[in-house]
């Protein structure tokens, strides 16, 4: 629930509620939820931080190579954030092929 409040901060640019409302998603999920990280590194980016950005999409990215690129939702996301941040979109295997590792 905190992630859906975090997204909606996100989207109406609460840079601070939405980073301050992520981090406690995070906190929450220990660190599990690959789509906090992204949003965050929106957040951050939103708000002019571009360092605090990169380490969150970095996360993020991480944690979606190791097992969520199947999930469209996650694609479009993960993809979004890369354009947004200036970062090559990643480069993912078409859906219903095996991952390459």
């Amino acid at each position: 629930m905190l992630d859906t409040l975090g997204l909606a901060e996100l989207r109406n640019r609460l840079w601070d509620d939405a980073i301050a409302t992520l981090n406690k998603s995070i906190a929450k999920r220990n660190g599990s939820q690959l789509y906090d990280f992204l949003f965050l590194a929106m957040a951050y980016h939103g708000r002019g931080d571009n360092a605090e950005a990169g380490k969150n999409y970095a996360r993020g990215a991480e944690l979606a190579r190791t097992g969520g690129t199947a999930d469209p939702e996650l694609r479009m996301l993960w993809a979004e954030v890369a354009t947004d941040l200036g970062k090559p979109a990643p480069k993912l295997p078409p859906v219903g092929r095996a991952e390459a590792r």
